[in-house]
């Protein structure tokens, strides 16, 4: 079953065309990373699918339901509320915030943020404020996490923690889903280490100044590794062999 299909999508800025013609379909349960230089389109077609920005032409097909989360590379904390409050505010509105209490605690648990829940930003690392950031959006249990560059800002040893954590609480989702599928998540990076270590699938974006119209193309790597990964797994020879093959995408 697809979690969500890109049908012939594409989006132009001033005559540019940041991608055209895009196909892609996502199976339920996928982690597919995007890669690419800057400025080629990774996070527009992430606000897209979240409907944040409109296609210039194509359709977005969504599975139904699909409940959709969005992590920003900036956490975007209200200094003056705790952990606990910012977290609430993704279900504000909602008519049973008492029935919500139990699954807030049961997020803060998950990402590790029960000693914390009580703090307030200027209180925590960037590491923490990032768990907060996702805790907000996994707080719906969503069917689609889109993270545009979350671990960007963190320092090496934090950012390898989080992945796994991410790995951890991806693998983990199909528990609290109603059809038993892991959510999808797709993962905006510039790293391509890291799109190889989070990732079942990697969508790269490849510029292409030998189009006529500018367009970026795009290149697609199945990630053939371990299902359970840690960090351990960075030194073998297969992860390193498969950050060569994205690394050699599009360089004929």
């Amino acid at each position: 079953m697809d979690r969500f299909s890109l049908i012939n999508v594409s989006k132009r800025y001033n005559q540019k065309f940041l991608f055209k013609d895009l196909n892609l379909t996502s199976q339920k349960g996928e982690f597919l990373s995007i890669v690419g230089p800057s400025g080629c389109g990774k996070s527009t077609l992430l606000k897209c699918l979240a409907q944040i920005e409109s296609l210039s032409s194509g359709q977005i097909q969504l599975s139904d339901p699909c409940r959709v989360s969005y992590v920003f590379q900036d956490p975007a904390l209200l200094p003056w509320l705790n952990v606990t409050e910012n977290i609430k505010i993704s279900i504000l509105g909602s008519s049973n915030l008492k029935t919500q209490d139990k699954k807030i605690q049961e997020t803060l648990s998950l990402v590790k943020l029960t000693p914390y829940a009580k703090s307030f930003p200027h209180q925590l690392s960037g590491g923490m404020k990032m768990r907060v950031s996702i805790a907000r959006a996994l707080l719906n249990t969503p069917d689609l996490l889109l993270m545009d560059e979350p671990f960007a800002a963190l320092d090496e040893t934090i950012r390898f923690e989080l992945q796994e954590e991410l790995l951890e609480i991806w693998e983990n989702s199909k528990n609290s889903s109603k059809d038993k599928q892991r959510m999808n998540i797709v993962f905006v990076t510039h790293s391509q280490s890291e799109a190889v270590f989070l990732s079942q699938r990697v969508l790269k974006f490849i510029s292409s100044e030998n189009n006529p119209d500018k367009s970026t193309q795009l290149e697609f790597l199945n990630v053939s590794l371990p299902t359970n990964r840690h960090r351990s797994l960075r030194k073998t020879k297969d992860f390193l062999d498969t950050i060569d093959q994205l690394a050699d995408l599009g360089s004929s």
